[in-house]
């Protein structure tokens, strides 16, 4: 799903009172380990001292570059250097640009101007952050229950209702902020809870 035009979801977040994007990169504080991604780092702790190659695989959105991330995080930098390498590897120009727009601040092609900006921001940084219910009850139910379980379904349907949610000039994600996800985001009516029977008097 593509952002509105000229949308700044930065912006969006500092409006929230939210230091970074709200449903996007799994903090350490919100990672929960079970029996299957203990094996998979420990099989990854045991090819990285082999010095061998190792192919993690499995459905899309179940949490494997998040499991790969928070692994090369826990490893002995004395021991290993690991350099990770995607799609998405950014040049220096672009790295400032994210930067200059992660502080909430407008983005432009001028390196000077995007570290002047970087520089302004940090000088403003305070330490706010969401200290509240940021859904209502029927919202996360109705989320909970359209995102199937899926870690990247959660996390898309979650952002794109807190973006027209924000975008409105509300603070808090109601059900038809969800409802709007599930209709917006591509495939998204496939995860969607069946219609319910009409109680029969």
């Amino acid at each position: 799903m593509k952002n509105a035009p000229n949308l700044d979801l930065y912006l969006l977040a500092r409006q929230w009172g939210a230091s970074a994007l709200p449903f996007g990169e799994l903090t350490p504080e919100a990672w929960l380990d079970t029996p299957q991604t203990q094996r998979a780092c420990a099989l990854l702790d045991q090819t990285a001292t082999l010095r061998s190659v190792m192919l993690l695989a499995g459905p899309n959105g179940v949490g494997k570059s998040a499991l790969l991330g928070r692994w090369v995080q826990s490893l002995d930098r004395r021991l290993f250097h690991p350099l990770v390498l995607t799609h998405a590897t950014l040049s220096g120009s672009n790295l400032l640009s994210t930067l200059t727009r992660k502080l909430g601040q407008p983005a432009v092609c001028r390196r000077d101007t995007n570290l002047a900006l970087i520089e302004s921001a940090l000088a403003q940084l305070d330490r706010v952050g969401l200290q509240r219910e940021v859904f209502e009850p029927a919202a996360l139910a109705l989320l909970t229950s359209a995102s199937a379980g899926l870690p990247r379904s959660l996390c898309l349907l979650a952002r794109t209702a807190w973006i027209h949610a924000a975008s409105l000039g509300v603070q808090r994600i109601q059900p038809d902020h969800v409802q709007h996800a599930i209709d917006t985001v591509p495939g998204a009516v496939s995860l969607a809870p069946p219609p319910q029977p009409e109680p029969v008097a």
